[in-house]
């Protein structure tokens, strides 16, 4: 991210240093055609009028190279703007400092060679250093973050339903008796028919 930017604002300069001499330029050659005009007298008086309008026409051609000029010089001083900002930006991120104090340090100015001074890089890694030093060794302190309260909700605890002990209600002497076995076939039942008939 540092490098980008360093280029970004390495080309902003070169275009800015371009537009200004191209502006040079043309404002040199608007101004030697304006006094090309000084010698309108010794033109024979057949050709005055058309010496002038030639000089017209050359005065508006470096007018309107002038302000191309100044167009591209605005565009390279808002590119180099961007790369201060994306610049200082970078720096905060790598230095660790919590968004309030990062916020605060945006909005103060940086001016002359404050923009890429060696001191502040020099400054910064020194204290992302400190901090993953201390972060090693188990003494690091983060920012307190602030978390949104959040209420639990009560669980309510229901007490177990007791055992019951059916042996101690039908005594300890109680067994299960298996059910009486059904009669086989062939055999005959136990039970009197209907139809026999009771002898005395």
């Amino acid at each position: 991210m540092d490098l980008f930017v360093r280029k970004v604002y390495s080309t902003g300069g070169l275009q800015l240093r371009i537009a200004n001499q191209r502006a040079t330029l043309s404002r040199y050659n608007f101004n030697s055609w304006d006094f090309m005009m000084k010698f309108k007298e010794l033109v024979l008086p057949d050709s005055r009028a058309e010496f002038a309008s030639i000089v017209d026409e050359g005065k508006a051609v470096e007018w309107t190279s002038l302000q191309v000029s100044l167009d591209a010089a605005d565009l390279a001083a808002h590119t180099l703007s961007l790369g201060t900002a994306m610049r200082r930006s970078s720096w905060l991120q790598a230095s660790g400092l919590p968004p309030e104090v990062q916020q605060t340090i945006q909005d103060l100015p940086f001016d002359g060679m404050g923009l890429f001074a060696e001191q502040t890089d020099s400054s910064l890694h020194s204290l992302n250093d400190s901090q993953a030093t201390m972060k090693s060794l188990g003494m690091y302190r983060p920012a307190i973050q602030h978390k949104y309260f959040k209420p639990q909700l009560q669980q309510r605890f229901y007490p177990p339903w007791p055992r019951q002990d059916f042996s101690r209600k039908r005594g300890r002497n109680f067994r299960h008796k298996p059910p009486h076995p059904l009669p086989r076939q062939g055999q005959g039942s136990t039970t009197p028919s209907s139809d026999s008939k009771q002898a005395f």
